[in-house]
């Protein structure tokens, strides 16, 4: 499925929005300071996009018409914030939930103790110009742990992990990825942006799922507590086209997509730690599912947590003894042209389901956090990132988990070959890495990690 920006033809010029180029005579012409004052006709088609090709969230914020509603982990890269203040100057309404207290952040704008670092003094100003416009800019409630329940006791552990924006109260874009420079690939005005994430955005307008999410937000807006199941798409069911599922209660689901697998089960989590998850993976590859995984290394940042020096073993090798097949992400796999890192929480079943969403393999994600996430019944979308996953799985880049237990980051350059993924009718030999968008030239994109970005190796639970 090809995702084509729309473009607005002056006579000879043709106007790009997402990275305000003008496309002149066959020239390109890079104008970094062009604004403008009403919204560009821009559609941004549904379905699957690689972030590392192309990311709608600056074309669908420009799109709006009438309101713009973010619920987001964390939010650095400037030219959303800069598209943000472009839409309040178009007077659409804005309303942000934004989770407070991001690990290894000391940028906490809604305390008041906040570092001084540019970042967070521009992320400051536009809390206070959201609230100027009249619109909303509110921290995740953390009393709204494990759904809001009165009885629930998380020491308000919990953040608010899902990446989801609402245009218009018509069109969703749920990410697996933050909306910072390394998860959007985004080069932009960013030269010193060093590696990229492998992340993914899937982009739908199923009124049912568009107006549960809505309903949502809301509720989070408020900082209420609520019955969030009653909030999601009534009947909806794994027969359904697309279904929706909300952390805290993503654990059940989760597991029955796994458990439903037939013939393969292809996983590409930036970590699998939660035992009734892990356990529902192993019984796919026991009853004969040909059962594959791709994590990030564990030796991403250089080295192994006294943590996962104890669970990587014990988890991957039930997986070996299973036959689950398993490989690791490392620096050496290549994102948008640079190093990369495993960021995503996807899966694809039987080649014809697909799941995209917020919740990595913990059970922090799924049974306390807020987490967003899509069931796929689409075949052209799970065969699409099938692709880009078993892309990823065949880098030499990638390694095998003893290696990343010895930061070897050996990959195939030390001999080792990557894993074998069963065949799929669509793939035919050669993988590409996802469809580009035609007629939107895309500059390289990189960022320094910034610490937030690092809890994989801090504190797993809680990660980006």
């Amino acid at each position: 499925m090809t995702k084509v920006t729309q473009c607005v033809l002056l006579g000879s010029l043709s106007l790009l929005t997402p990275f305000r180029h003008i496309l002149l005579l066959g020239g390109l012409v890079l104008i970094p300071s062009l604004s403008f004052a009403e919204p560009l006709k821009v559609t941004t088609t549904d379905g699957l996009y690689d972030n590392s090709v192309y990311s709608p969230i600056i074309d669908l914020i420009h799109s709006a018409q009438s309101s713009v509603q973010i619920e987001i982990y964390t939010m650095k890269d400037q030219n959303v914030r800069n598209e943000i203040r472009a839409a309040m100057n178009r007077n659409v309404a804005v309303q942000i939930v934004e989770e407070p207290t991001p690990v290894e952040d000391t940028c906490h704008p809604f305390t008041g103790q906040s570092s001084s670092d540019a970042d967070c003094a521009d992320l400051t100003r536009l809390i206070q110009e959201v609230r100027a416009k009249g619109g909303q800019f509110v921290p995740f409630n953390k009393d709204l742990c494990g759904g809001g329940s009165a009885s629930f006791n998380s020491q308000k552990s919990c953040v608010e992990h899902g990446k989801m924006t609402i245009i218009d109260q018509s069109v969703v874009m749920l990410s697996t990825g933050n909306y910072d420079y390394t998860n959007l690939c985004d080069s932009v005005g960013n030269s010193a942006l060093a590696k990229c994430d492998r992340d993914y955005s899937y982009v739908t307008r199923d009124p049912a799922i568009v107006s549960s999410l809505e309903a949502i937000f809301q509720h989070d807006l408020s900082g209420s507590p609520y019955n969030l199941a009653s909030l999601l798409p009534q009947g909806s069911s794994f027969a359904a086209t697309q279904s929706l599922i909300v952390s805290p209660d993503s654990l059940d689901p989760i597991v029955a997509f796994i458990d439903a697998a037939q013939r393969e089960l292809i996983v590409e989590n930036q970590y699998l730690n939660e035992p009734t998850m892990n356990a529902a993976i192993v019984r796919a590859a026991k009853r004969g599912v040909d059962v594959t995984v791709l994590t990030a290394s564990v030796c991403s940042y250089g080295s192994v947590t006294p943590t996962d020096q104890k669970r990587v073993p014990q988890i991957y090798g039930a997986f070996d003894a299973a036959g689950v097949k398993s490989r690791m992400f490392t620096k050496n796999n290549r994102v948008g042209g640079k190093p990369g890192y495993l960021h995503a929480k996807t899966m694809v079943r039987d080649g014809n389901v697909a799941f995209v969403g917020s919740q990595n393999g913990s059970s922090m994600a799924l049974t306390e956090n807020r987490e967003f996430g899509l069931i796929i019944q689409d075949s052209g979308v799970a065969q699409e990132l099938r692709s880009l996953i078993v892309n990823d799985l065949m880098d030499a880049g990638s390694e095998t988990w003893s290696q990343a237990m010895a930061c070897s980051e050996g990959g195939t350059a030390e001999g080792h070959s990557p894993v074998a993924v069963g065949s799929a009718p669509d793939l035919g030999g050669q993988v590409t890495h996802g469809p580009k968008p035609s007629g939107s030239p895309k500059p390289p994109r990189p960022h320094k990690p910034h610490a937030s970005e690092l809890e994989a190796s801090v504190t797993p639970e809680a990660n980006s």
